[in-house]
């Protein structure tokens, strides 16, 4: 008996040896295609090919690299059953990428990286402020001139004005870092009783 068992030891070994379990295949990278650029996203979503294995496949692992750079903690996404996963948007402007797979033995496979642009620049302008008063071009007499408009609207808000005043006799103004709907000024000495042409830009963070 204790022969028999021996012997079955030493088939099954040599089996083993025959057929040794290998390691998953090489997932294909997909999309996106290498060096695509994308811009203003909150995420950009890869994929890759399903690999196949001897015994049976466990999950995959996607890990990447921000400007050349591992980036920290969330440089690795860990157990994902799918064959696609999506980056946030924020992780960098130029992100190298990649993905293996693992098998139930925790074998990996090998892996090919792909990289991509994300730049999240703001490239919206704020919205118009169209001025409410005075009246462009107006005769101003007062000694302080208030000017308002309507706000101005942006994509990731608006943070100042800045108005800018001439009069006919080609004095320039700028009212900087303005923060509401209306500014006032004094208008005095060469600015004062004189026609007052003058419009308003809105600014945001970019």
């Amino acid at each position: 008996m204790k022969r028999s068992l021996q012997l079955a030891l030493i088939s099954l070994l040599t089996v083993a040896s025959l057929f040794p379990d290998s390691p998953p295949s090489m997932p294909m990278l997909l999309a996106p295609a290498s060096n695509v650029a994308f811009t203003n996203t909150n995420f950009v979503t890869v994929s890759w090919s399903a690999s196949t294995d001897d015994i049976q496949l466990s999950n995959y692992t996607v890990f990447w690299y921000t400007n050349g750079v591992v980036a920290a903690s969330n440089a690795v996404a860990t157990n994902v059953l799918s064959t696609n996963f999506s980056f946030p948007g924020s992780v960098g402007y130029f992100v190298q990428w990649s993905v293996f797979a693992r098998d139930n033995s925790n074998q990996i496979s090998s892996f090919a990286m792909r990289p991509f642009g994300v730049s999240n620049a703001d490239l919206t302008p704020p919205s118009a402020a169209v001025p409410i008063g005075p009246t462009n071009g107006a005769l101003l007499t007062n000694v302080t001139g208030q000017f308002n408009w309507q706000p101005a609207t942006d994509n990731i808000g608006v943070t100042k004005y800045v108005v800018s005043l001439l009069t006919n006799g080609g004095l320039w103004r700028n009212l900087s870092n303005v923060s509401g709907t209306n500014v006032a000024t004094n208008l005095i000495g060469a600015w004062s009783n004189t026609s007052m042409g003058w419009y308003v830009r809105a600014y945001d963070a970019a």
